[in-house]
């Protein structure tokens, strides 16, 4: 698993009212809502791109079926799979702040910052789950020849595992752990995380 990648983008303003217009008008976009937001954290498993390289092996011995046809198990030998993130927060440019107001941001961003960093730790807490149970499955396959009957249980593991994370899948299970954790914590208060308290001077 590779280090979170931080970005940033600029906002800029006169008062935290103004701040707060240019977040507003130039953050980025929820893929959940479409709503913007001062903050996003996207992450990926590519699963998709591993599995046609992955490495398999037989699990147990081949069996003689009843039709005179052998029966393999495989399994999962290696398959480097690779989970990255990346964070986008703001940051102020241009601005004639007070010290309060800068206090202010300071917190907000530090907050913005925690809150980003709990969707990572979630998602990649799901990643180490979901690695777990591509090692765990197995593929099987019958032929009449011992070594098609090997190839065609991996083939089988590949297909089960492409068919259960492919990039779709992946994207709609991480989002809604995003969404979830972007609930607001309560009601009638905005989600997506901490909020600018523009009203400060």
């Amino acid at each position: 698993m590779t280090p979170t990648k931080f970005r940033s983008y600029k906002v800029s303003g006169d008062d935290l009212m103004a701040v707060l217009k240019d977040l507003k008008k130039k953050g980025p976009k929820d893929p959940n809502d479409g709503k913007r937001v001062a903050a996003l954290t996207t992450t990926t498993l590519d699963v998709s791109a591993a599995v046609s390289s992955a490495r398999f092996e037989g699990d147990g011995a081949i069996t003689t079926r009843r039709d005179g046809k052998f029966e393999a198990m495989a399994k999962i030998k290696s398959m480097p799979v690779v989970y990255t993130s990346e964070t986008l927060l703001p940051e102020i440019g241009a601005n004639k702040l007070s010290v309060s107001a800068w206090i202010e941001w300071a917190r907000f961003k530090l907050k913005l910052g925690i809150h980003e960093n709990e969707h990572v730790k979630k998602v990649k807490s799901d990643a180490v789950t979901i690695v777990a149970d591509i090692n765990a499955m197995r593929g099987t396959g019958v032929d009449a020849d011992k070594g098609k009957a090997a190839m065609a249980a991996a083939g089988d593991l590949q297909k089960q595992i492409v068919k259960k994370y492919n990039a779709t899948s992946m994207a709609k299970r991480f989002n809604a752990i995003h969404k979830k954790l972007d609930k607001p914590k309560k009601r009638g208060r905005p989600g997506h995380g901490p909020v600018l308290d523009a009203t400060v001077k």
